[in-house]
């Protein structure tokens, strides 16, 4: 059986924009690794999360797994699956599984407000730290100097910087061409 994927996205590291995932109510298993599958991630404040397989002899949770781990660590992982209990929004940003947390009628609200201010930036800018973020994720840290200055010396050679720099200058807004 190969690799698939389930939901609207595509694997995380093939999407070329960040995915900001937003979640109110209740969270389990593959909505879980859905809404942890995001760069960022906007929590109602009655949202919670949990991964009640195990527990209920449904068996390994398989993918949930790769996701959960890599996130907040192995010992925390297995805390939170092989118990099932379930996490408030305010727990699990405090363990770094989410951005942020907000009031319940404000959810879409901030979660635009978000989405509409990384809008605003340089596409290019975004795309590239983006790719970085997930490259050095897996690296050695032998490997980031060479890595973070062949980013900055591409970065600041880009038209996108160069009228960056130009409207900064003239204080104006930028308009990107992502090139």
């Amino acid at each position: 059986m190969g690799f698939f994927w389930v939901g609207p996205t595509a694997p995380p590291r093939k999407r070329k924009k960040p995915l900001i995932t937003m979640v109110q109510g209740y969270a389990r298993e593959g909505a879980c690794t859905l809404a942890f599958s995001g760069d960022m991630i906007i929590a109602a404040d009655d949202a919670d999360f949990g991964y009640p397989a195990v527990p209920n002899l449904a068996g390994p949770p398989g993918m949930h797994v790769w996701f959960l781990q890599r996130l907040i660590g192995r010992m925390k992982a297995a805390e939170l699956i092989y118990t099932g209990e379930p996490i408030t929004a305010v727990e699990a940003a405090a363990m770094g599984l989410i951005t942020k947390v907000v009031p319940h009628d404000s959810l879409e609200k901030e979660t635009l407000k978000l989405a509409e201010k990384i809008a605003s930036m340089s596409p290019l800018a975004i795309q590239r730290t983006r790719q970085l973020l997930l490259a050095m994720e897996d690296m050695d840290f032998t490997e980031v100097p060479d890595v973070a200055l062949k980013a900055l010396s591409e970065a600041f050679s880009s038209e996108d910087s160069k009228e960056a720099r130009l409207a900064f200058r003239e204080k104006r807004r930028p308009k990107w061409s992502n090139k």
